[in-house]
């Protein structure tokens, strides 16, 4: 939902700081509508355009025409049969929504017909016995608690073709000319291919610097590391189809782990030095930010305690080398989550 704790700003960041490169947005709203879904997308990519270094983003639009949502919404109602009895018809009514809505192109009354035909299937009722309605309260007083019925009156019936890439055709999306089509797909690709670029550099880069070095790092920084890193891989094994074998596999591989925590930790403290070493600084405000994204990656007892230490200065060094230190640790976090030891 776009309301409510936590926030849109700060489940992303949290997962950011968790090592998500991929997530998944799903609007709790079963059929979509301009004014519910399309809102909650809005504002996942109102955030995720101020980001540096953004995430690969994919969206649910509708779900109603899902069993794990029908099935449940069709058990309820036969719970309910079952305790009060079997009524003659089942009225179903949804949210309104203005009309000029509709004559624009939304399409969250076609999705609601089609909860209610799908739903009535669930159940085998007969059309008889099913009744959607219009909500008591819409806004046209013709249609304000009536059944919602539709005459349709077929003009054509086409089959599905090829699509040719043409003036007609970008002008049915709304734009101006095949040129504004052309001049649209070439920034999106260039952005995908640039943010693949930088990720590719950036891990070339980090690659080059932790064969080039090598020298001893606090054992404490290294547990801290791989104690993340493992409790994050406990977890998706216990979601895997045999939790006991994906856990037996991944004792198999803990050494490797270990040596991918130390790696993080070197080039940390590495990137550390030579930002304190060409004058990298940053504000307090993105201080407070990068401390508390990092203080997430910690288990929640141990968060103030880390909070604490960035605060006084790590290891003893100055302030402004500490905020050197959690910027490089917020960042390189971010692209967490190893599977397997090619992932080093």
């Amino acid at each position: 939902m776009r309301y409510g704790n936590p926030s849109i700003p700060d489940a992303i960041s949290r997962l950011r700081a968790q090592g998500c490169e991929r997530i998944l947005t799903v609007p709790l709203y079963p059929q979509y509508a301009a004014s519910t879904t399309a809102t909650v997308v809005d504002a996942v990519t109102r955030h995720a355009a101020r980001l540096r270094d953004q995430p690969e983003m994919r969206f649910i639009k509708r779900f109603h025409q899902e069993p794990l949502y029908l099935d449940p919404l069709a058990a309820s109602i036969e719970a309910h049969w079952r305790e009060h009895g079997k009524p003659q018809k089942l009225v179903m009514s949804f949210h309104g929504l203005p009309r000029y809505s509709i004559e624009l192109g939304d399409p969250y009354y076609r999705d609601c017909m089609e909860t209610a035909r799908l739903l009535s299937q669930r159940l085998s009722l007969p059309r008889e016995q099913i009744e959607v309605t219009f909500p008591e309260d819409y806004g046209v007083d013709t249609l304000a608690g009536k059944p919602a019925t539709f005459d349709l009156k077929i003009t054509a019936v086409k089959t599905s073709g090829e699509t040719k890439i043409d003036e007609d055709f970008a002008k049915n999306l709304g734009l101006e000319s095949l040129d504004q089509l052309r001049g649209i797909l070439k920034g999106q690709l260039e952005s995908e291919t640039g943010g693949l670029t930088r990720t590719y550099m950036k891990r070339k880069l980090l690659d080059q610097l932790a064969a080039g070095h090598d020298f001893p790092v606090p054992p404490s920084m290294v547990e801290a590391e791989f104690n993340q890193i493992w409790a994050q891989l406990e977890h998706e094994a216990s979601h895997e189809e045999d939790p006991e074998a994906a856990k037996k596999e991944l004792e198999a591989e803990k050494g490797d782990y270990q040596a991918i925590a130390e790696r993080r930790v070197r080039l940390g403290l590495l990137l550390s030095e030579i930002g304190q070493a060409n004058g990298v600084e940053v504000t307090q405000a993105e201080m407070n930010r990068l401390i508390a994204q990092a203080a997430q990656q910690y288990p929640s007892e141990d968060q103030q305690r880390f909070v604490q230490y960035i605060q006084r200065g790590a290891d003893g060094r100055s302030p402004s080398c500490a905020r050197r230190c959690t910027r490089t640790r917020s960042s390189t976090s971010c692209s967490r989550r190893p599977r397997s030891p090619s992932a080093k």
